[in-house]
């Protein structure tokens, strides 16, 4: 069986192409099993024009998944829901704080201020048309694909900034991110993991995947949040990356940071690390 995973949404585009970018995820994973979208992007627009340059239907989609709860990968769903047609609610699968309210601090402002980054509550006949399948541990998708569950085990640097807020308790307090997740997908050659924005922290998401797979990794596709990484960081991952996972290909969008990226080629063999614009199409056999 081929499964195919194609770039929908992200900050960068092929030149010349009829794309639009804009800071955001979204993956399309089709095969004969299921048709699974990875995160909805920030603009519902946005998503369903470049849906329709790669002539995906939204009502082929069986099965959405979110990250996480971050505006730039849930603010598709409204327009999403709104263009699907069939009788079927959408199977939306999550941590069970996906859509919680979060945002991020601003100490700039005065006063200093939460700027809101989330999903406004769906309601009305919009929400019958979705279906929730929240838990903190792992789902298997289909028998190939599966969500890695929520990584609470961090021993290495994560992706959490210190500005990221949630509303818990009738307060604004620090966000861990714990919403975080990815998806792992089996295939003939190996796992490939397929993230987000990883904020749990690529090393502590790989670790997680390998206690529970014993195929090595492959491939990693998707958002890092590195950006913030020091040289000597990244330099870190990239040991580790070498070392301990046998060099997996890279292939880091979103909010990786080119600056990341750059460094990363410098430590790691540059035939291994390659470019994940929207319009991107990977396939593998499971």
């Amino acid at each position: 069986m081929r499964v195919t995973i194609t770039n929908l949404y992200n900050d960068v585009v092929p030149q010349d192409s009829k794309f639009i970018a804009d800071h955001g995820q979204s993956f399309f994973i089709t095969s004969d099993e299921k048709n699974v979208l990875f995160d909805a992007g920030m603009n519902g627009k946005k998503l369903l024009h470049n849906m329709e340059q790669l002539e995906i239907n939204p009502n082929n989609i069986d099965v959405l998944v979110l990250s996480h709860g971050h505006l730039d990968h849930t603010g598709g769903l409204k327009a999403l829901l709104e263009k699907r047609t069939v009788k079927e609610p959408l199977e939306i699968i999550g941590h069970p704080t996906v859509f919680e309210p979060k945002g991020m601090h601003d100490a700039k402002k005065i006063p200093e201020e939460i700027i809101e980054f989330y999903l406004p509550p769906i309601e009305g006949e919009l929400r019958k048309r979705m279906t929730l399948n929240f838990t903190t541990e792992p789902i298997a998708i289909t028998p190939h694909l599966s969500t890695v569950g929520e990584v609470n085990q961090r021993p290495h640097k994560d992706g959490v900034e210190k500005r990221t807020r949630h509303y818990v308790n009738g307060n604004w307090e620090h966000d861990k991110l714990l919403d975080d997740l990815s998806l792992v997908l089996k295939t003939k050659d190996g796992l490939v993991l397929i993230c987000g924005c990883c904020h749990a922290g690529l090393l502590n998401t790989l670790e997680q995947v390998t206690r529970n797979h014993k195929e090595n990794i492959i491939a990693i596709i998707g958002g890092t949040h590195m950006f913030l990484f020091s040289e000597e960081e990244v330099d870190f991952v990239a040991g580790q990356l070498m070392n301990k996972y046998s060099s997996p290909k890279l292939y880091f969008n979103h909010c990786s940071g080119q600056n990341t990226i750059d460094r990363l080629r410098t430590q790691i063999k540059s035939d291994i690390i390659k470019p994940c614009l929207v319009g991107t199409k990977f396939s593998y056999d499971c």
